[in-house]
C-alpha cells in the first residue's frame, strides 16, 4: 500500500479550516477542539499548518458531541 492510499484511509489530510467546513463550525471552535484532552494531535505540520487524519478527528469531534449531549441530559432543559 502506497503512503498516498494509507492517508486516503485514513480519511485524509485536514487543516483546522478543512475540520470546521467539515463539521458545520467556526474555525475558532475547530480551534479550541484540536487543543481539548483527547483530541489527537496532528500527524504533520506542513507551511505553518498543522494537519489531522480525518477519521480520527472526525472520532474526537464526534466524542466530544456526545458527550456534551449526555451532559445537557443530566442537566435538564434550562429554565
Amino acid at each position: 500500500m502506497s503512503a498516498r492510499d494509507a492517508i486516503e484511509q485514513a480519511g485524509g489530510l485536514h487543516s483546522i479550516g478543512d475540520l470546521a467546513e467539515r463539521w458545520g463550525i467556526t474555525k475558532q471552535w475547530a480551534r479550541m477542539l484540536a487543543r481539548r484532552d483527547g483530541f489527537p494531535a496532528p500527524v504533520l505540520t506542513s507551511g505553518g499548518r498543522e494537519l489531522w487524519f480525518g477519521d480520527e478527528a472526525d472520532a474526537a469531534f464526534i466524542a466530544h458531541e456526545e458527550r456534551m449531549v449526555a451532559r445537557s441530559r443530566r442537566i435538564g432543559p434550562r429554565s
